[in-house]
């Protein structure tokens, strides 16, 4: 439910024409390259500086600061101390402690405290925001990363991503839409099949005029998970194959959704007709219904597990907004050419202290799931990355590859990149080159000419 609700949220996210046009000029007075050195380097050490000056200062807790500065890693050096204040509402206090950022890209963190001390009773918290700049709003969700029981405060991490550069300074916004504390999510509990048999289980006919099996005929707990239990599993009255499951005591019916992946001989044969979901004797009772399941089936499951979320807080929305100043982190772009005539090439690749974009024609194809090592000076490789969505559109610019790193990237060192099949030089005379990565070392040999 959480990730429909998220949905639902960046699906109201429109820019205006007024917001095009500037984000056009944007774009096209900042497409540059960074060069080495002068004011990226400046940037850095002011930054870092920034940092080691003010970290003991942070309106954190000990707890709190201790989480911030493991979360932030080898990111630490180079991360703003914010200064926005605090917005206050619905009895929840939220601030902006500290940002790492890059022409394109940022990791926000962001605190916030349950003034009436109830709510946030652990770290299973929710949080929706948009994060805005000049040319373009998104709507995102914060990674609970810290929670300190004592104070009844969060941190948060906001990771985002911009297709178009900005400038090395800028004013963002951060407006929190909504959070739900005690939003507990599972995945990949097994289900017991060993309890199922074909014969058709008792059922009931809601107002609506779904039929159900009643709750309780083949009751077993979840193994790592105390927010649910698995009421009912097996066949109903009109041949459905359906999973029932009980919440805790309290839940919130309308917010909490589980579901069962079901796989047949290792196929997924099972068309989902539609989710369950009703209260009986104060108790939420949710599932979902299966056909194309029949008896004979059912000793050729070779998947049955459950996964999903139940909510037992309320999910709030108020008016929670900071404006603040970055400095942004220079970035590095390349126009890439080369020797691969097997595949149409994209024609960048951004890299910056943060991650790496791969842009280009709709038709050179989504490398974002291909093997992704960056080559350092010294030898070492950066590989610690995470996927981020694309943006495939015929017959326009797409994003083609989209990646976070999992530690912080000196632009100065890194002089190729392996990507699936490909080697993308980043340094030398051949900057921007790409070639196939079985043949590059024959061609450094002098036995291929480029």
């Amino acid at each position: 439910m959480f990730e429909r609700e998220y949905r639902r949220e960046m699906d109201q996210v429109e820019l205006s024409q007024g917001e095009i046009d500037r984000l056009a000029a944007a774009m096209a007075g900042e497409r540059r390259r960074t060069r080495r050195g002068g004011a990226g380097l400046r940037v850095l050490l002011t930054a870092a500086a920034v940092f080691l000056l003010t970290a003991s200062a942070l309106a954190l807790s000990p707890t709190l600061r201790s989480q911030l500065t493991q979360v932030l890693g080898n990111f630490g050096p180079y991360s703003q101390r914010i200064e926005a204040g605090t917005a206050a509402d619905q009895g929840y206090e939220v601030q902006v402690l500290s940002a790492v950022t890059d022409q394109y890209r940022l990791k926000l963190y962001v605190q916030v405290r349950d003034l009436t001390g109830q709510r946030m009773t652990d770290g299973e918290i929710r949080l929706v925001c948009r994060i805005g700049r000049e040319t373009q709003t998104l709507t995102t969700h914060g990674r609970c990363v810290g929670y300190d029981p004592d104070s009844h405060t969060a941190l948060f991490e906001v990771s985002e991503f911009w297709e178009e550069a900005s400038g090395l300074e800028e004013e963002l916004t951060l407006e929190v839409i909504s959070m739900w504390p005690r939003y507990y999510s599972f995945g990949g509990e097994p289900l017991p099949l060993e309890e199922v048999t074909g014969r058709t289980l008792d059922c009931m006919t809601l107002e609506n005029g779904q039929v159900v099996v009643a709750p309780g005929q083949t009751p077993a707990p979840l193994e790592d998970f105390e927010w649910a239990e698995l009421s009912s599993m097996g066949f109903a009255e009109d041949g459905t194959f359906q999973v029932l499951f009980r919440l805790a005591e309290g839940a919130d019916p309308e917010e909490s959704d589980i579901l069962a992946d079901i796989l047949v001989d290792g196929e997924p044969p099972c068309r989902h007709l539609g989710d369950i979901n009703y209260t009986l004797d104060g108790r939420t009772y949710v599932g979902v219904s299966y056909e194309n399941i029949s008896p004979a089936d059912l000793g050729h499951f070779t998947r049955a597990t459950a996964g999903g979320d139940v909510v037992m807080g309320r999910k709030t929305k108020g008016d929670w907004a900071l404006s603040f100043r970055v400095d942004n982190l220079p970035v590095r772009e390349y126009v890439l050419s080369g020797l691969t005539d097997q595949y149409q090439l994209p024609c960048k690749l951004t890299l910056t202290p943060l991650g790496a974009m791969l842009t280009g024609d709709y038709e050179a194809g989504w490398r974002g799931m291909h093997p992704f090592s960056l080559i350092l000076e010294d030898g070492s490789r950066l590989e610690e990355v995470y996927i981020r969505h694309g943006r495939m559109t015929p017959g326009k610019e797409s994003v083609l590859g989209n990646w976070d790193f999992g530690q912080f990237l000196d632009l100065d060192q890194a002089v190729g990149l392996e990507l699936g099949s490909w080697y993308i030089s980043l340094s030398g005379e051949d900057t921007g080159t790409v070639y196939p990565l079985e043949g590059r070392e024959a061609w450094e040999q002098g036995m291929m000419a480029p």
